[in-house]
């Protein structure tokens, strides 16, 4: 539980699918709803991985959120048991399908997917990925075993998206909108109109 004279904290895992992309959208709602002002009301830090900063530099992602521990990042900061001891509430978006299959399998390759293994409470899991791995049967084994061992995965409506490879537009199965991750991290950490 957090302490009544500290903003609530948030940490974010943020995997290499190509909607990292958008996870500046993310941060800059969570942070006009929740985490401006003179008394926020919302501490964030984000951990990439090593795909996600290949698609999305983690000094951009600090012009919004100064907390971003990156695959770069001095051996110190990326301790796996410090940050799992830190979020009130831990989020991965967008978490592709290997890091659904790390959480299930209790599989260690990263520093976020070892902070998943250390952190003791639930986690909350944004998909986004190809259609036919969403559905491929190791996949939703995978989604089955994280919801049985009491974490949350959350699949957004899906939203087209232009695939260079083939040349054509096809449905992903999106993340919610930023404005739906706001309300889920206001209600799911208790905030309301005054601090928590």
């Amino acid at each position: 539980m957090s302490a009544p004279d500290r903003p609530r904290r948030l940490l974010i895992g943020a995997c290499g699918a190509a909607n990292v992309l958008t996870l500046p959208a993310y941060l800059t709602a969570l942070g006009a709803e929740l985490g401006s002002g003179p008394d926020p009301r919302l501490d964030v830090a984000v951990i990439m991985t090593h795909s996600a900063a290949r698609f999305l530099s983690p000094d951009a992602v600090r012009l919004i959120t100064p907390t971003v521990v990156a695959p770069d990042e001095p051996p110190l900061r990326q301790n796996h048991v410090d940050w799992a001891r830190w979020p009130d509430l831990f989020l991965v978006l967008p978490a592709t399908a290997h890091i659904l299959a790390a959480g299930a399998h209790g599989l260690a390759d990263g520093l976020l997917a070892t902070t998943l293994l250390a952190y003791e409470g639930p986690v909350t899991y944004f998909p986004s990925m190809n259609p036919v791995m969403a559905a491929h049967p190791a996949v939703q084994r995978n989604v089955t075993t994280l919801r049985t061992d009491g974490h949350q995965v959350i699949m957004g409506t899906p939203a087209s998206s232009y695939e260079a490879a083939t040349g054509s537009y096809t449905q992903l199965p999106g993340m919610p909108a930023p404005s739906a991750v706001v309300e889920y991290v206001r209600r799911a950490l208790k905030l309301d109109q005054g601090r928590p």
